[in-house]
């Protein structure tokens, strides 16, 4: 049985609070959830580098949520797309139990990503992303958006059909997010990457940890000005 706890917003868009190995002061990683509804439209001028019938993003939860991943995987169609931002294992600690659950599954990421993550924790299919592909669930369209600072390989997901921005850890409920050096993370490029999520003006921010924003301009000037600071 699924928790109750869970977020339909933007539309189109789930988000499932997970406990997880995160830092304080948070305790759960958001689980992103997209099922397709109806048939895919085709589009042919974009160039779509993946389909599939439902999408995860980030699944980190920890061992006491395995079996209700188990559970929501096995309910899912079975043409899954898995998404990863990056590789702290707050957002992967759940691969291994997907990998099991769909054999199916593909998964996603930053080569930078991929390549630490612990051997035997996948198996499945995967696919090296470099940033500007297009991933399309149903009706649904998303962009891979390179996005390092947080790590040399951080992604974050735009929801093409909402302006809907999942920023992975460059953003997070409140407070800042935290830069990690040994993953290759560095203040220049979370400037950069800042600067080009307000040129994509997203209409909403979904982080991995906390709520969602509804203030995106807001919220980045405001790590601007506080990372300028220092």
């Amino acid at each position: 049985m699924l928790k109750q706890i869970f977020q339909e917003y933007p539309p189109g868009i789930t988000l499932l609070p997970m406990r997880s190995r995160t830092l304080k002061p948070f305790h759960c990683t958001n689980l992103v959830v997209v099922v397709s509804e109806g048939e895919a439209v085709d589009n042919e001028e974009l160039d779509i580098i993946k389909h599939g019938d439902a999408l995860l993003v980030d699944p980190g939860c920890s061992s006491q949520c395995h079996l209700e991943l188990a559970n929501l995987v096995t309910s899912l169609p079975r043409k899954l797309i898995v998404f990863l931002t990056h590789h702290h294992y707050d957002h992967i600690d759940g691969l291994s139990v997907i990998c099991k659950s769909n054999p199916d599954s593909v998964l996603l990421a930053h080569e930078n990503t991929l390549s630490r993550i612990p051997k035997g924790t996948w198996s499945n299919g995967h696919v090296a992303i470099s940033g500007g592909e297009k991933i399309q669930i149903g009706r649904q369209m998303f962009e891979a958006i390179f996005a390092p600072g947080h790590t040399d390989g951080h992604f974050s997901l735009l929801h093409l059909n909402t302006r809907s921005l999942i920023t992975g850890d460059h953003c997070v409920g409140f407070g800042s997010a935290v830069l990690d050096v040994t993953g290759g993370g560095k203040m220049k490029d979370y400037f950069q990457t800042t600067y080009k999520f307000l040129e994509l003006f997203p209409r909403v921010l979904i982080p991995m940890h906390g709520r969602i924003n509804l203030w995106p301009e807001r919220m980045l000037c405001g790590y601007l000005k506080y990372a300028e600071a220092y």
